[in-house]
C-alpha cells in the first residue's frame, strides 16, 4: 500500500525487504481508489541499486524504516571537502560513507554521520587522505531510522555552502574560526521579507553577519563585519535572527545567463577553552508564505510580529503513528498554532487550534483513534496576538514499539516544558557534548515537575531503559553526571527517558514537567512568566539570563525564591 504526502505524491517503493519483491520479468498490477474525481499523474522510476550521482545533482528518495540505499560518487579534488547533505523532509536519515568499496556491515564503513541532527557529513581531504583515498569512488548510503523521505546533494568545496529556502543546516564550527554560508533564491527578483535564524544546539554562541552581494559569483561575496552594508544578526532568547526587507531593484534582471543574487552569511565562533566546537542549526527562508518544515523531535525557534503569521509544514509517513502533537513554547508574548491537513494556509479554515495558553505551552494533538489514519501532510500555522519569540516542535507517538524512537532534542541551557499523558507514558530526550581537557566539566541534568511525579532515566550512547541506565533521578528534581565518575563521558550522545513516578502514589492523568540540561558554563535562559527551578552550592554561582522586549512599556519584575537556605 502506498504512503501518502511525500512531495512528491503518494509513493510505492518496492525492493528485496518488501513484501512485494522486485523481479525481472514480472508484470505488476497497480489499484488507485479516490474519494471523488480527481487529475492524477502517475509514473514508476527504476531506482538501480548504487545509483552514481554527479556533483550538486539533487536526488530525492524514500526509505522504508531500517532500510538502505546506497550511492556513487568519484570524487574529483584532492584539496577541497567532500560534502555529503541529506536533507530529510521526515524521519531520520543517518549517512555512512566509505572509500572504494561498500562493506557489507555498518561498522566496517569509514564515515558515519548517526546523530539525529545530523544533515550533513563534511570530509577534509586530511580526513580522507587518513583512508587511503583523497579521490576516486565513495559509496555513499542513506539508513533510515524510520520511514524517511530526503534529499541528497553532494558537492567538493572549501567554503562555499549554499542553503536551500526554508531547509535547516545543521552544521558545526571551531571555537576561533570562521565560516561562510550563501543563499540564493529565484523569487530574489521580487520584494521579500527574508529571515535568517541561527539556532546553538551546544557550545559557544557565535556571532552572524549577513550582506547582500547582488549578482556575483559567491568567490566575490567575501566581506567583514565592518564593511558598509553588513546587518547584525541579534540575540532573542539564545537563538540569533536576521530580518532583512529585500527589493527587487537590489538585484535587477538583466539577462537569461545572470548570476543568480546571493546573500553571505558570515558567522564567527569565539575562542573558547571549554569546548572546541559549536553545533548550530541555520535556516534561512522568504516571505511569510513559505513553509518551514519540521523534523520530529527537534525544535524550531522563531519570531512572529504581532497579528502577523510564520508558516510550518510536518510530513507523517509511518502507519505505527499512533499520536502526533505540535507544541508551541512561547518566550515571550502570545502565540497560538492552528493546524491543517487540507488548507496549505489554515485561517479562519483549520483541522484544529491550541488554546492561549501563556503560562506553560499550547499545542494540538492529533490520534489515530480520533483522527483516523495520521499519514499525510500537516500544514501549521503559528499566529501572533502581540510580538512573539518561541519555539516549536513536531513529536510522533509509535505506541509501545520502541524500535522507531526518535528522542527530542534539549538545547543547553534551555528549558523544555513536555508532558506525559498516561500512567504507563514515556518521554525520551537526548542532547551533545563535546568537552575537551580543562573545558571538561559536571553535567547537571534538571526536571521541574508543575503536576504529578516523575521519575528519569539517563544513559550515555543508547536508550536507556527503567533498569539499564547509567543515573537515575527519582525523588530529587536534578542529577549531577560528575566529571569524576568512571561512567561519565565528556563528548557523545547522552539519552533521557522520563516517566511517571507512581511508587510516589502519584496517579495524575496528566505529568507536566519541564526539563534541561547543562554544565558549569551554562548560563540558564529564563523564560516570561515561567518559574525555573535551581539550586546552587555554598560558595558558588549559578547564572541566568533574561531578555526583555520592551513592547507595551511595562516594568520588568525578578522574583527570587527560596526554598531552603540563604
Amino acid at each position: 500500500r502506498s504512503t501518502d504526502a511525500w512531495e512528491n505524491g503518494i509513493v510505492v517503493k518496492l525492493t528485496d525487504a518488501t513484501m512485494v519483491k522486485v523481479k525481472p520479468k514480472t508484470t505488476y498490477k497497480i489499484l488507485f481508489e479516490a474519494d471523488g474525481e480527481m487529475n492524477v499523474t502517475f509514473r514508476v522510476d527504476m531506482l538501480y541499486i548504487d545509483k552514481l550521482l554527479e556533483e550538486n545533482e539533487i536526488f530525492e528518495d524514500f526509505l522504508n524504516y531500517n532500510d538502505k540505499t546506497c550511492y556513487k560518487y568519484f570524487v574529483k579534488s584532492t584539496d577541497k571537502k567532500l560534502r555529503v547533505g541529506v536533507y530529510s523532509f521526515s524521519g531520520n536519515p543517518d549517512i555512512y560513507v566509505n572509500p572504494s568499496t561498500l562493506p557489507t556491515n555498518l561498522n566496517q564503513f569509514a564515515f558515519k554521520a548517526t546523530e539525529s541532527s545530523d544533515d550533513v557529513l563534511v570530509l577534509s581531504p586530511e580526513d580522507r587522505s587518513e583512508k587511503g583515498f583523497i579521490k576516486g569512488l565513495y559509496y555513499v548510503c542513506v539508513v533510515a531510522q524510520s520511514n524517511t523521505s530526503y534529499r541528497i546533494r553532494i558537492s567538493e568545496s572549501d567554503k562555499h555552502y549554499f542553503l536551500e529556502d526554508g531547509i535547516a543546516e545543521t552544521n558545526e564550527i571551531q571555537a576561533g574560526k570562521e565560516s561562510r554560508f550563501y543563499y540564493t533564491d529565484s523569487s530574489l527578483e521580487r520584494n521579500l521579507n527574508l529571515t535568517f535564524t541561527l539556532s546553538v544546539k551546544s557550545g559557544p554562541k557565535p556571532e552572524m553577519y549577513i550582506k547582500l552581494c547582488g549578482k556575483v559569483p559567491e568567490s566575490q561575496c567575501q566581506f567583514s563585519k565592518n564593511d558598509q552594508g553588513v546587518i547584525t544578526a541579534t540575540n532573542e532568547i539564545g537563538t540569533l535572527f536576521a530580518f532583512i526587507k529585500h527589493s527587487r531593484n537590489s538585484c535587477p534582471k538583466n539577462g537569461v545567463n545572470d548570476p543568480p543574487c546571493i546573500y553571505g552569511i558570515l558567522l564567527r565562533s569565539p575562542e573558547s577553552r571549554f569546548a572546541d566546537l559549536t553545533h548550530f542549526s541555520l535556516v534561512a527562508h522568504h516571505n511569510e508564505t513559505t513553509h518551514i518544515k519540521l523534523r520530529e523531535g527537534h525544535s524550531v525557534d522563531q519570531i512572529v510580529e504581532n497579528h502577523q503569521t510564520r508558516y510550518f509544514k510536518f510530513i507523517v509517513f509511518d502507519t505505527m503513528a499512533t499520536e502526533v502533537t505540535f507544541t508551541l513554547n512561547s518566550h515571550h508574548g502570545d502565540a497560538d498554532i492552528y493546524v491543517s491537513r487540507s488548507e496549505k494556509y489554515p485561517d479562519e479554515i483549520y483541522d484544529k487550534k491550541s488554546s492561549k495558553s501563556r503560562r506553560f505551552y499550547d499545542e494540538v494533538c492529533f490520534t489515530k483513534a480520533e483522527d483516523g489514519k495520521l499519514i499525510g501532510i500537516y500544514y501549521i500555522a503559528v499566529k501572533g496576538f502581540e510580538y512573539s519569540s518561541y519555539s516549536i516542535r513536531a513529536t510522533v507517538n509509535r505506541g509501545e514499539n520502541e524500535d522507531n524512537v526518535v528522542p527530542t532534542q534539549i538545547s543547553e541551557g534551555m528549558a523544555l516544558n513536555d508532558f506525559i499523558d498516561s500512567q504507563t507514558g514515556k518521554k525520551y530526550y537526548e542532547f551533545k557534548t563535546t568537552m575537551y581537557g580543562t573545558g571538561i566539566s559536571d553535567i547537571k541534568v534538571s526536571v521541574n515537575q508543575f503536576m504529578g511525579k516523575v521519575k528519569f532515566y539517563i544513559k550515555s550512547g543508547s536508550l536507556p531503559t527503567e533498569f539499564v541506565y547509567d543515573y537515575m533521578g527519582d525523588s530529587d528534581n536534578e542529577v549531577v553526571m560528575k566529571a569524576t565518575d568512571l561512567k561519565f563521558v565528556p563528548v557523545g550522545k547522552k539519552y533521557i527517558l522520563v516517566v511517571p513516578n507512581t511508587e510516589l502514589g502519584s496517579k495524575a492523568s496528566m505529568y507536566r514537567y519541564s526539563i534541561m540540561y547543562s554544565t558549569s558554563r551554562t548560563i540558564t535562559e529564563l523564560q516570561s512568566e515561567v518559574p525555573s527551578f535551581g539550586s546552587v552550592k555554598v560558595g558558588l554561582y549559578s547564572n541566568y539570563k533574561y531578555t526583555y522586549v520592551d513592547t507595551k512599556g511595562s516594568d520588568l519584575t525578578i522574583a527570587l525564591t527560596p526554598i531552603s537556605g540563604n
